[in-house]
């Protein structure tokens, strides 16, 4: 599914803006930062970019669930809360 959002998502974005699909960033954002797994399409030399620690690219997470069906799973995965977010006071009250 995943596979079919990133080249339907990049071939409409090059059909009505003309940036080409190699032009663009394609990440997923996931818990515990958003409460819903979306996808975005950023321009690679967009200012902006995509935070590392908040941003999946989604090649990776393709391949990593080809590689494994449990793959996210079974790993760790650490990611930057601000002190004042509320899951991090629940964290830091556990």
């Amino acid at each position: 599914m995943l596979r079919s959002v990133e080249s339907t998502g990049k071939a409409v974005i090059e059909d009505t803006f003309g940036v080409p699909g190699n032009e663009l960033r394609v990440f997923v954002h996931y818990m515990p930062q958003f409460y819903q797994l979306h996808v975005h399409f950023t321009r690679l030399y967009n200012a902006g970019g995509a935070q590392v620690e908040r941003a999946h690219m989604v090649a990776d997470v393709c391949d990593n669930l080809e590689l494994s069906g449990s793959y996210y799973k079974d790993r760790i995965m650490r990611y930057k809360l601000p002190v004042e977010d509320k899951l991090c006071k629940l964290l830091v009250e556990e």
